[in-house]
């Protein structure tokens, strides 16, 4: 009787089944102590959230949606994780919807922390959400190859993925070296203006250890919501430095 070769989906059962047990111990403990960090992340985030902004605006709303949309997927990636049954249409379509709002409520926060120190078109809050849609149609095929095992959609999957992470990548770095070069001639009288500059620093080598991180490794647990949580948290950071100076403006 003739076997067909086995597909990728049937590969990643193989390691779920008989790999990822002898690494299983140490593993849940790395989940478990990023879920620790995010919820101690996401409390620190929430605080200085609310006491930086007094008047609730849009500038309030797109920070809200950066914490918490990142908080969430961090904790549904975990969940699902723990519990692979979880794996299912519903739970997917849940966090479709929860990563387009991150991967568009964290540039927009960038480009309006930018908007308070300079002139930002408004047009230019559209490119995060075209960009984070763009990343969900992607993301189907993922689904779809989850549900059918369907090596089509995989193979799509895995060859436009690395443009959309690069895309993204270059993004925040851009908005990031941007502010940078702004901040060293709107503030270079600051006391502060270095602690700024080292954080934008520090968020862009994030974004480097993450498309290293997706395009060498390949894990069960998706880190990029757990590193999220970090870059939202210290652009919150950089905010408690610039928005003070510039209330009448936000």
């Amino acid at each position: 009787m003739s076997t067909s070769p086995p597909t990728e989906f049937d590969k990643m059962n193989i390691r779920s089944v008989y790999i990822m047990p002898m690494m299983d111990l140490s593993f849940q403990r790395l989940v478990s102590a990023a879920c620790g960090a995010g919820f101690v992340i996401l409390c620190e985030s929430e605080y200085l959230c609310w006491k930086l902004f007094k008047q609730k605006n849009m500038f309030f709303l797109a920070c809200q949606l950066a914490i918490l949309s990142s908080a969430v997927e961090s904790a549904l990636t975990s969940l699902i994780f723990f519990i692979p049954g979880l794996r299912i249409l519903s739970m997917f379509i849940v966090e479709l919807l929860i990563r387009f709002i991150m991967q568009a409520s964290y540039p927009i926060m960038m480009l309006f922390r930018l908007r308070i120190i300079c002139y930002v078109h408004l047009i230019f809050m559209l490119i995060p959400i075209f960009q984070a849609a763009l990343w969900v149609g992607l993301r189907c095929f993922l689904v779809d190859w989850y549900l059918t095992r369907n090596d089509h959609d995989y193979r799509i999957y895995s060859i436009i993925q690395p443009i959309a992470t690069v895309m993204f990548t270059i993004q925040n770095i851009a908005i990031n070296v941007f502010f940078i070069i702004l901040a060293k001639k709107k503030f270079e009288n600051t006391i502060h203006v270095k602690n700024v500059i080292i954080i934008n620093i520090i968020v862009i080598l994030l974004e480097c250890v993450v498309v290293t991180t997706e395009f060498l490794f390949l894990t069960t647990w998706d880190l990029i919501s757990t590193v999220a949580q970090i870059k939202v948290r210290l652009e919150l950071s950089v905010l408690v430095y610039i928005v003070e100076p510039h209330i009448p403006q936000i």
